[in-house]
C-alpha cells in the first residue's frame, strides 16, 4: 500500500475516498499527489497518492450542467467525454503535453498546480463551480472566487469534482503558442465564446493568458460588447486594448517586450475571428 526507503518519502495509496480524507484529516499538511506529473514545490515526508480513488474519476451528466471527477486523466475526458464536453475545453485538452503525458496527468491536477495549468482560465470562463471535500464535510466554490493561480484546498481538503453547465456557443475559439518545454514567457493560450445572432453580440467571453505572469480577462469589458453590432469599429478595438491594460496591475509580473508584443497581434486575430464569425 505504501514505499519508504531512506531517500524517499512514505507514499500513502488508499482504497477510497474516505479513506484518504480520514488520512488528510490525521494529517493535513501532507503531500498531495494525483497523475504525479510534476514534483512538489518543496520536498515531503509523506506523499498521499489518489491513484486508487475511483470515487474521484467519474463523469455524471445532469440536466443543466456535467460533473467531472478531477482525478480523471486528460486523456480520459477526451475519450469517455467527448459527447459532453464543451468544444472549447475538448481543443484544449488535445494541446496539453503529449499522449503519454495526458495519460498520467489529471484534471484536478492541471487546475491545481502552480500556475494553474491551461484548463484554469477555461474552466473559469465557462462558469464552472469545483468541489472539495474533507473528513467534515463539503464545499462548493464557483470559478468566480478562484485565486489567480490554480485553485487551493484548504488544509484537509481534497478537490474531488468540476462542474461545468452545458452552454451553446456559436463560436468556440482556442489557440496555444509554446509547449510545457518552451520556456516560461513563450508559453500563451487566447480563448473566445461567443453567441453571435444577426451579426449583433448578445454574450461573450474571451482572455488571454499567460502562464507566467496570469491572466488578462476583463468582464466589465465582456459586459460592454454586449448588443455590439458586428464588425467592430476602431473605438470597439482600442476599447479591448484599454482593457486590457487595465488588467495589467493584477497580473504577478510586468509583460515582457516580447509577451507585449504577441499580445498586440493575438488581440488583432481574436478581433478578426469574432468580426468574420
Amino acid at each position: 500500500m505504501w514505499e519508504k526507503s531512506s531517500s524517499a518519502p512514505l507514499v500513502n495509496a488508499p482504497p477510497s475516498l474516505q479513506a484518504a480524507l480520514n488520512l488528510l484529516n490525521r494529517n493535513p499538511n501532507i503531500q498531495i499527489w494525483a497523475g504525479g506529473t510534476a514534483l512538489p514545490s518543496k520536498p515531503a515526508d509523506q506523499i498521499l497518492s489518489l491513484n486508487l480513488v475511483d470515487e474521484i474519476k467519474k463523469i455524471t451528466p445532469w440536466e443543466r450542467f456535467v460533473d467531472w471527477g478531477a482525478g480523471l486523466s486528460l486523456n480520459q475526458l477526451v475519450l469517455q467525454g467527448k459527447n459532453l464536453l464543451p468544444p472549447l475545453l475538448l481543443s484544449a485538452l488535445k494541446t496539453l503535453g503529449n499522449y503519454p503525458l495526458r495519460n498520467q496527468g489529471t484534471l484536478g491536477g492541471n487546475l491545481c498546480s502552480e500556475p494553474g495549468g491551461d484548463l484554469f482560465p477555461l474552466l473559469q470562463a465557462l462558469g464552472a463551480q469545483a468541489e472539495f471535500r474533507s473528513a467534515k464535510g463539503f464545499r462548493w466554490e464557483a470559478s468566480s472566487q478562484w485565486p489567480a493561480r490554480g485553485l487551493k484546498p484548504l488544509p484537509g481538503e481534497i478537490l474531488c469534482r468540476i462542474r461545468i453547465p452545458k452552454e451553446t456557443w456559436n463560436l468556440t475559439l482556442f489557440e496555444k503558442l509554446g509547449t510545457h518545454r518552451s520556456a516560461g514567457e513563450e508559453q500563451v493560450s487566447y480563448f473566445v465564446l461567443a453567441r453571435i445572432t444577426r451579426e449583433t453580440i448578445s454574450a461573450l467571453r474571451m482572455g488571454i493568458y499567460f502562464p507566467s505572469a496570469g491572466l488578462l480577462r476583463n468582464r466589465a469589458l465582456e459586459a460592454n460588447l454586449q448588443g455590439r453590432k458586428l464588425p467592430f469599429t476602431p473605438q470597439d478595438k482600442e476599447l479591448i486594448y484599454k482593457a486590457w491594460e487595465e488588467e495589467f496591475p493584477f497580473l504577478t509580473k510586468p509583460l515582457a517586450p516580447f509577451q507585449s508584443s504577441r499580445l498586440t497581434s493575438i488581440t488583432d486575430w481574436m478581433i478578426k475571428q469574432i468580426r468574420e464569425e
